[in-house]
């Protein structure tokens, strides 16, 4: 009876090391030096990096081979030096436009500045900037940007919301003003986004089985991929929106994507539990938001989804003070 018990207790123990989750601590509060000055404190830190090109036009002169390729201006700030080989900058050319994403984040109007632009080489280009929520309706922030390594307060452009705008997109257009050489334009090495927000959207398929609201296995990899994000946010609240597509009605609908909401909250709950201070704020939008064409299946599957939103606690944009 003690074999059994000893060997029970062992199962258990082991059961509950590996359900733990652990803290992602590479992730967050991270700094980045500028190339001539002080440092700037991105809180979301690697995750908060432009990580995808949606379109670039290559200006009148172009860039020269191998300093046009638009894939060198995602992600952390990595540039070495000018002249060489290998850039890890991207020259946009003279009038260029340079049109990036964030998939894993979004970002919003905080206190301070918002976005950090990495502009690199020995001239300092001045750029347009714009911002979008969708892609579609783009947001011009002033008349320029100087270039060099900047940042920029939205604020004064954006309008106020409660809860904020969230914007994904940003459009970088070069204004001319250096257009010789092999490396005409502004010369862009990351694009950052200070007031980062996290921003999920999880495809229902890999949530749930068809037409139901239980958690699957194959759904915890994305959410404990988020726990370990939550888990170094000591504040947060955290909006978890559930959608389906344009089958059924809407009464069926709006009831389907609410309690899918409420498992992915209840799971969360579970796996942050004595962890942080988060509070949580469901909804459901049954079929009413779709971001597709409800006619074909595709997009029914893109339209049936849950998506996650963490407002980080004004605190958390706060740079910590260092040893």
């Amino acid at each position: 009876m003690k074999k059994i018990f000893l060997l029970l207790f062992s199962l258990l123990l082991q059961f509950s090391v590996f359900a733990q989750i652990k803290p992602d601590t590479t992730l967050f509060q991270k700094f980045y030096k500028f190339e001539d000055r002080d440092e700037v404190f991105v809180p979301l830190g690697k995750i908060a990096f432009a990580d995808t090109v949606v379109e670039f036009k290559r200006g009148n002169p172009p860039a020269k081979e191998p300093f046009n390729n638009p894939d060198n201006g995602l992600g952390e700030p990595d540039f070495t030096t000018y002249a060489t080989d290998e850039p890890k900058y991207v020259s946009i050319g003279c009038g260029g436009q340079y049109t990036v994403k964030f998939k894993e984040v979004g970002f919003i109007d905080i206190e301070g500045p918002d976005l950090v632009f990495f502009e690199v080489g020995p001239s300092i280009e001045p750029f347009k900037v714009e911002i979008s929520t969708d892609g579609k309706k783009w947001l011009q922030l002033g008349r320029q940007v100087n270039g060099g390594q900047t940042t920029v307060d939205i604020g004064r452009f954006v309008r106020k919301t409660d809860p904020p705008q969230i914007f994904h997109y940003i459009r970088i257009t070069d204004l001319k003003r250096f257009c010789g050489g092999v490396t005409p334009g502004a010369d862009i090495d990351a694009v950052g986004a200070i007031g980062a927000v996290i921003k999920l959207s999880l495809d229902a398929k890999v949530l749930f089985d068809y037409d139901k609201f239980v958690i699957r296995k194959s759904a915890q990899k994305p959410l404990d991929k988020l726990v370990r994000q939550l888990q170094e946010i000591p504040k947060a609240k955290i909006q978890i929106h559930g959608h389906t597509d344009g089958d059924g009605s809407e009464e069926y609908n709006q009831i389907l994507g609410q309690n899918r909401a409420e498992s992915v909250r209840t799971y969360l709950q579970q796996k942050l539990k004595n962890t942080g201070d988060f509070t949580y704020e469901i909804e459901s939008f049954g079929k009413s938001k779709p971001v597709k064409d409800n006619e074909t299946d595709e997009g029914k599957q893109q339209n049936r989804r849950v998506e996650i939103i963490v407002f980080p606690d004004k605190d958390f944009y706060k740079p910590p003070k260092k040893d």
